[in-house]
C-alpha cells in the first residue's frame, strides 16, 4: 500500500469517525501518561512498534498484564481472570512487525509462520480461518496452528497497517481451552484501532516505557 493511498484511507476512515476520535484522544493521552503504571487497570493496551502504535481492549473475563508483557518482550499480554501469565493454560498476546521493506506483507508473514510451525513439528496442522472484522474497518487474516498432540493450539490474527503488521495471538496448551477462548480472541481482535505512525509520537511513547 503506497503512502498516498494509505494516508487517503486513514483520512476517509477517521473523518467518518470524528466524534469517536474526540472521545478516544483524551484516553490516549491518559494512557501515555500512565502506560505501564495503570494500563492493567484501564484494560486498554497500547502496542508501540518501530513505525506505528495501535491499541486493543481487554475482552470481558480477561485481564491485561503489562508487567508480564515487558518481561516477555511483547506489546501486551492477557490472561483469564484469576490466572497468571506464568502458569495459565491459555493466554493471549499482541506484538507488531514493522514493514521494513516492500517484501514484508501479511501473506509473507503468514507463510513464514506456517513454515516455522511445520518445521518444528511435522505433524502440525496449519489452516486458514474466517477473517475477523475490526472496528478500524479492516479485516484481520486468521490462521490456526494446531500441534499433532494438541498440546499447543494457536489462533493468530494478522492486521495490515500502513507501516506495520499487527499480530494478535491466542495460545492454549489444550484443545478445550483453545476452543473456549475463541470468542474472547475475536473480541480482542475486533477492538483493534490504529493510533499513529508519526515518528515523534512513536519516540515519545517509547520513552515512556
Amino acid at each position: 500500500m503506497s503512502a498516498t493511498i494509505c494516508a487517503k484511507y486513514m483520512v476517509e476512515r477517521y473523518t467518518s469517525r470524528l466524534q469517536l476520535s474526540i472521545r478516544v484522544l483524551p484516553l490516549f493521552f491518559l494512557l501515555c501518561g500512565s502506560l505501564y503504571a495503570q494500563g492493567d487497570n484501564l484494560g486498554v493496551a497500547i502496542i508501540v512498534g518501530e513505525n506505528d502504535a495501535w491499541m486493543i481492549e481487554t475482552p470481558e473475563g480477561w485481564n491485561l498484564d503489562q508487567r508480564a508483557a515487558l518481561a516477555a518482550g511483547l506489546g501486551a499480554t492477557f490472561v483469564p481472570e484469576g490466572s497468571f501469565w506464568s502458569s495459565s493454560p491459555v493466554v493471549m498476546y499482541a506484538n507488531g512487525i514493522p514493514k521494513s521493506t516492500d517484501t514484508v506483507t501479511v501473506a509473507s508473514v503468514i507463510r513464514n509462520d506456517s513454515l516455522k510451525a511445520i518445521s518444528t513439528d511435522a505433524g502440525t496442522i496449519v489452516k486458514r480461518s474466517e477473517p475477523i472484522g475490526t472496528i478500524q474497518g479492516v479485516d484481520a487474516e486468521v490462521c490456526y496452528i494446531i500441534r499433532a498432540d494438541s498440546m499447543l493450539c494457536e489462533a493468530i490474527a494478522y492486521i495490515n497497517g500502513c507501516s506495520g503488521i499487527a499480530i494478535i495471538v491466542l495460545s492454549a496448551r489444550n484443545a478445550g481451552d483453545f476452543h473456549n477462548s475463541l470468542d474472547a480472541f475475536s473480541r480482542l481482535v475486533d477492538s483493534y484501532e490504529w493510533i499513529t505512525s508519526d515518528p515523534e509520537r512513536i519516540a515519545e511513547l517509547k520513552r515512556m516505557r
